[in-house]
């Protein structure tokens, strides 16, 4: 992945205020954040995203269905609420330890 695509991610993410799981605390700890969808340029900064998820993520099982996360070597893993790649209507971006495997 290029380092410019990395450090734009890095920033984007750095730049949000997650909100942990509270349901999934026990199951499957995670922090998410949700885009409403009314920013263009917030839109597209989001869209920047699942579109590195869907490029150079790694499929992986989880409970059973694939998923695609995406590693960018700061301890997390991220990806999209069902684990598809971008729809219009996505809002949620997922995130959890890297280590973490359910």
């Amino acid at each position: 992945m290029p380092e410019e695509e990395i450090k734009k991610a890095l920033d984007y993410i750095n730049s949000k205020e997650w909100i942990f799981a509270k349901t999934y605390a026990k199951t499957t700890p995670h922090e998410y954040i949700v885009v409403k969808q009314d920013n263009p340029e917030h839109d597209k900064e989001f869209k920047f995203m699942f579109e590195l998820i869907e490029k150079y993520g790694r499929k992986e099982t989880f409970f059973g269905k694939e998923w695609t996360y995406l590693y960018l070597n700061d301890d997390y893993k991220y990806f999209a609420a069902d684990g598809g790649g971008w729809e219009e209507d996505r809002y949620i971006l997922n995130r959890a330890k890297e280590d973490s495997n359910y």
